[in-house]
C-alpha cells in the first residue's frame, strides 16, 4: 500500500472510506497543523484506491493484515488512528492489534454495519436550499449532503466526487457487495484501553448514527459527538465543527 508522510512527531495514521484516496482527507486536516506542531501524518491509500490503485482487495481480514504490517513498520511507539467511514471500520478491526501502542482512536462516520440493508438510517434532508436553486447540484450532492451551498458543493466535488471518479471499478463494486467487505467474525467484542471519539451525523443515510453505539461496548470512555446539521459527509457539511473536534481530540491528548 502507498502512504504519505507529512512532517516528525506522534504518528497519527490516517485511513479514508471506500473508493475514496487521501485526497478526501488531507485538505481537510492538514491546515489545522499550521498551528499544532510535534504530530507526524501517514495518510495511506487502501488497495484498489488512490496511489494504490494497482494493488488487489482480497478481504477484509487480509487488508487489517495488511495494514498491520505496514503500520509496524511505520511507528514503533504510541500513535494515533483516524479512520473515514469504511476506514473506521478497519481502525475498529486494528485495535485488537495495536491496543498497548494506539493513544487514541478518531473515528469519522464510521461504518460497523457492512450489510446496507441492516443498517438504521435516517431520511436526508437538504438545508439552506430553494426548490429552484436546487437545479444547480448533481444529485449524488443532494442525495448524502444536508447543506446545499454552492462552497459546500465545491468542496463535495473536490475532495469526494474527484476520488470516486478516479477510483471507481467493477473490481470494488464486486468487492463492497461481497461477504469480503466485512470481517467474517466481525469485530471483536472485548474491553479496549483505547480512548474513542466517534463522530456521527444526525441526517447520515449511508452508515446512519444509531448502530455505532455499539462501539461503546469497546471502551467505557467512548464519547460521541452528533453532529445535527451533517450527513456522511460530516466534513464537508459541519468543516468548522469537524475541525474544533478533530483539534480539542488532539490537544486533550497530547503524547509526551
Amino acid at each position: 500500500m502507498k502512504y504519505k508522510v507529512v512532517d516528525t512527531g506522534v504518528p497519527i495514521i490516517f485511513l479514508h472510506g471506500f473508493e475514496l484516496d487521501s485526497r478526501s482527507l488531507i485538505p481537510f486536516v492538514e491546515p489545522l497543523f499550521h498551528n499544532l506542531t510535534g504530530y507526524q501524518r501517514i495518510y495511506i491509500d487502501l488497495p484498489g484506491m488512490g496511489a494504490s490503485k494497482g494493488e488487489d482487495l482480497e478481504n477484509a481480514e487480509i487488508l487489517v493484515q495488511q495494514l498491520v504490517v505496514l503500520i509496524s513498520s511505520l511507528v514503533k511507539d504510541k500513535f494515533i488512528l483516524v479512520g473515514q467511514s469504511y476506514g473506521g471500520y478497519l481502525t475498529l478491526a486494528l485495535l485488537e492489534h495495536f491496543e498497548k501502542q494506539l493513544a487514541a482512536a478518531f473515528l469519522i462516520a464510521p461504518m460497523v454495519i457492512g450489510n446496507k440493508q441492516r443498517r438504521h438510517v435516517p431520511a436526508i434532508r437538504n438545508e439552506y436550499v430553494h426548490p429552484h436553486d436546487a437545479k444547480q447540484y448533481s444529485d449524488g450532492f443532494l442525495d448524502i449532503d444536508v447543506i446545499a451551498s454552492q462552497a459546500k458543493y465545491k468542496l463535495y466535488q473536490d475532495r469526494i466526487m474527484g476520488p470516486l471518479l478516479d477510483n471507481q471499478s467493477p473490481k470494488l463494486d464486486r468487492f463492497s457487495q461481497s461477504p469480503n467487505y466485512t470481517l467474517r467474525n466481525g469485530i471483536r467484542q472485548k474491553k479496549y484501553n483505547v480512548p474513542i471519539t466517534v463522530l456521527l451525523g444526525k441526517c447520515d443515510n449511508v452508515v446512519g448514527y444509531q448502530d455505532q453505539q455499539e462501539i461503546a461496548k469497546l471502551n467505557a470512555r467512548t464519547e460521541f459527538q452528533l453532529l445535527q446539521n451533517s450527513g456522511h459527509n460530516l466534513m464537508i457539511d459541519e468543516t468548522n465543527r469537524f475541525l474544533t473536534l478533530f483539534s480539542k481530540f488532539l490537544r486533550e491528548r497530547q503524547i509526551n
